[in-house]
C-alpha cells in the first residue's frame, strides 16, 4: 500500500482510499493531517482534485516510496502509543483550538461520516430536520428519571406531553380485558382496513361525542398511527410544497416539523397575548395572513390547538367562531388540533370546531364542510402515546378518500385495535377514567402552582390540557439568555422544561411545564419546589461570592 502526504486536502480532513476508491472523511482531525491516501499499488485521487505535483497515478510507485511510506507509518504509530501510554483514555488535542478532537473514522463497512453519507440522499432527504430541538435532552432525561422511590436525585422531565397520572389503571384494564379473551381473534394477525377496523372506528367515534355536541358518524372518521401522522398527512394532502400554515403563538413545538417533513409546508405565527386569552383579533389573523403571502408560501391552512397547547388554556366559544369564520373567509382549511379535549380540569369543557360548525349548519348531515377537519387520538387524554393512535373526523369525502389510500403506510396495529376497542367499549368505565382524570390533573396541576410560587414564578391560569405557562424571566441575570437559564435549571437542579422560544413565544424565560409527567404526581411537584427553593438559594450565594470578591 502507499502512503503520500497530500498538500491538496485541507487540514481538518483526510482521505483513506482503498482498491474500491471508496473516500471516508475524518472530520476535524487536526493532528498532523497524516493518512491522505492510501491506494492498493497506485495513487487514486478523489473526485475533482488533481494529482499530487510529480506524481503520475497511472505508473506504480517507486520502491523508495514504499521505504519511505513504511518508515513514515511506523514513526505515525510509536508517535500514538507513546501518546496513549503517557495519557491514557485522552484524545489527540489540537495546539490551535481549546477543543478537545476525537478520531471517529468508522471501519470499512460501516457507515460513512455524516458530511460524505449525506450526499447520498435525496433533495427532499437532505433537508429532513429534526421535529424538536430538545428532544436530546429528553433521550438524556429519559437515561435518569426521577422516581420518588427508587431514584429520587433523577430528571424531573417536564418537557414531553405525556401524562402517567393514570397509568396504573390503565394497565390493569388492559390486562383485564386480555385475561377475559379465552382467544385472540385471528384477524388481528392480517391485514386489515389502513384506516380502521369498523368496531374500532366506532368506539373512536364515540369518543369525540364525548365533547362534541353534534352527531359523529364512523364513516367519517379514519385512524392512523398518531395524531402527528394524521397531521403529516394533511400537510401532504391539503397542501403543496411551500404553502403556508397559519397558527397563532406559543404554539406547540412540533407543528413545523409535523406540516413541512412531508409536506413542505411553511409554518407563519401570529403572536397572541395572555391578557386576551391567547385569543388573536382578525387584525391580527389579516397581518399574519399577508406575512405568509409575502414570503411567497400561499396560506392553506390554520391551525388550531384546542385546548391549548403550550398554555393549558382554552378558547372561548365567540374566539373558536372568530377563527373558524376567518378562515373559511380566506378559503383556508381549518385544521382544528383537539387531542386534550378531554383533559380539563372538572367543570370545564372543551369547545369543538364542530360545534362551531353545527351552528353555522344546524341542519346539515356533513356539517363540518369540505374545509373543517377536526384531529384527536389516545396519546394525551388516555396516556397511550406508544400504542400509535391518531383520528380525523371530517366531512370531506374526497379526503377521507385519500386517507384510506395513504393509510397502508401508517395503519394502527391489528392488535391496538383489538385492545383498545375491548377497553373504550366499557362505557362505565370510560366515565369514571375520564372524570377521575381531570380531577388529578387538576390537583397535580395546583401543586405545581405552588411549587413555582415558592419562588416567585407566575403561571398563566390554566383549564386543562397537560401544561403550564410559566413566567421565569424574573430569574434571568443580566445578560443572560433564556437558552442559557434554561440549561442551568437542567444541570444544576436537573429540571427539564420546554423554553419559550421552541413555541415561537418573543418573550424571553417563558417555559412549558408539563405537570404530569413525573412519577408522583403531587408528590413530584413538592420536590420540583424542593430542587426550585436549592437552586435559587445556591444561585443567590454564589452571586454573593462573586460580588465579595
Amino acid at each position: 500500500r502507499y502512503l503520500l502526504l497530500s498538500p491538496h486536502r485541507p487540514r481538518t480532513t483526510y482521505h483513506i482510499i482503498t482498491t474500491q476508491t471508496r473516500h471516508i472523511d475524518c472530520q476535524d482531525c487536526d493532528w498532523w493531517y497524516y493518512f491522505s491516501r492510501m491506494a492498493y499499488g497506485s495513487i487514486s485521487t478523489p473526485p475533482n482534485e488533481e494529482p499530487p505535483k510529480g506524481v503520475n497515478p497511472m505508473h506504480p510507485p517507486h520502491h523508495r516510496s514504499y521505504v519511505a511510506a513504511l518508515v513514515l507509518m511506523l514513526v505515525s504509530l510509536t508517535t500514538v502509543i507513546t501518546y496513549r501510554m503517557l495519557y491514557p483514555g485522552q484524545a489527540f488535542s489540537s495546539s490551535s483550538s481549546a477543543e478537545t478532537i476525537k478520531f471517529n473514522t468508522p471501519l470499512l463497512g460501516q457507515s460513512e461520516p455524516e458530511s460524505s453519507a449525506l450526499s447520498t440522499l435525496s433533495v427532499r432527504g437532505q433537508g429532513v430536520q429534526a421535529v424538536r430541538d430538545d428532544i436530546g435532552m429528553f433521550m438524556a432525561g429519559l437515561q435518569d428519571p426521577y422516581d420518588p422511590l427508587h431514584n429520587k436525585d433523577g430528571y424531573l422531565v417536564m418537557l414531553v406531553a405525556e401524562n402517567k397520572l393514570m397509568w396504573m389503571e390503565m394497565a390493569q384494564k388492559l390486562q383485564q380485558v386480555q385475561n377475559e379473551q379465552e382467544q385472540l381473534p385471528e384477524w388481528i394477525f392480517t391485514y386489515g382496513p389502513a384506516t380502521g377496523q369498523a368496531d374500532f372506528v366506532a368506539v373512536m367515534a364515540k369518543l369525540f361525542a364525548k365533547w362534541i355536541h353534534a352527531p359523529v358518524d364512523p364513516r367519517f372518521v379514519k385512524t392512523q398511527a398518531g395524531a402527528g401522522t394524521v397531521l403529516a398527512e394533511l400537510s401532504y394532502l391539503l397542501g403543496d410544497t411551500n404553502d403556508g400554515v397559519l397558527v397563532t403563538a406559543p404554539n406547540y413545538p412540533a407543528f413545523g416539523g409535523d406540516f413541512h417533513v412531508y409536506g413542505g409546508m411553511n409554518l407563519h405565527t401570529v403572536q397572541a397575548s395572555a391578557s386576551t386569552g391567547f385569543a388573536p383579533t382578525v387584525q391580527e389573523l389579516d397581518q399574519v395572513h399577508a406575512e405568509s403571502v409575502a414570503a411567497g408560501h400561499p396560506p392553506r391552512i390554520l391551525i388550531i390547538c384546542q385546548p391549548n397547547n403550550p398554555t393549558g388554556t382554552m378558547y372561548s366559544a365567540a374566539t373558536m367562531r372568530l377563527m373558524v369564520e376567518w378562515a373559511l373567509s380566506k378559503d383556508l382549511h381549518v385544521v382544528s388540533d383537539e387531542i386534550y379535549a378531554l383533559s380539563v380540569f372538572p367543570g370545564h369543557h372543551t369547545t369543538s370546531a364542530a360545534d362551531i360548525m353545527r351552528e353555522i349548519n344546524p341542519d346539515a348531515e356533513k356539517y363540518l364542510g369540505d374545509r373543517v377537519h377536526i384531529v384527536a387520538g389516545l396519546s394525551k387524554d388516555w396516556g397511550l402515546s406508544g400504542f400509535r393512535v391518531g383520528t380525523i373526523f371530517s366531512h370531506n369525502q374526497k379526503l377521507l378518500d385519500a386517507f384510506d389510500l395513504m393509510g397502508y403506510y401508517a395503519a394502527v396495529s391489528q392488535y391496538t385495535q383489538h385492545a383498545m376497542t375491548q377497553v373504550l367499549s366499557d362505557d362505565a368505565w370510560v366515565d369514571w377514567y375520564i372524570a377521575e382524570n381531570q380531577k388529578r390533573l387538576f390537583d397535580t396541576y395546583q401543586a405545581m402552582v405552588d411549587a413555582l410560587q415558592r419562588i416567585d414564578v407566575p403561571v398563566t391560569p390554566a383549564q386543562g390540557a397537560l401544561f403550564a405557562w410559566a413566567d421565569f424571566s424574573s430569574h434571568l441575570l443580566p445578560g443572560q439568555t433564556e437558552n442559557e437559564l434554561w440549561h442551568e435549571l437542567a444541570t444544576d437542579a436537573k429540571i427539564l422544561f420546554t423554553t419559550g422560544a421552541s413555541c415561537h413565544e418573543n418573550k424571553p424565560a417563558m417555559f412549558r411545564v408539563v405537570y404530569p409527567w413525573p412519577e408522583g404526581g403531587p408528590v413530584a411537584m413538592q420536590e420540583l419546589g424542593d430542587r426550585l427553593m436549592r437552586w435559587k438559594q445556591k444561585r443567590e450565594d454564589k452571586l454573593k461570592q462573586q460580588e465579595a470578591a
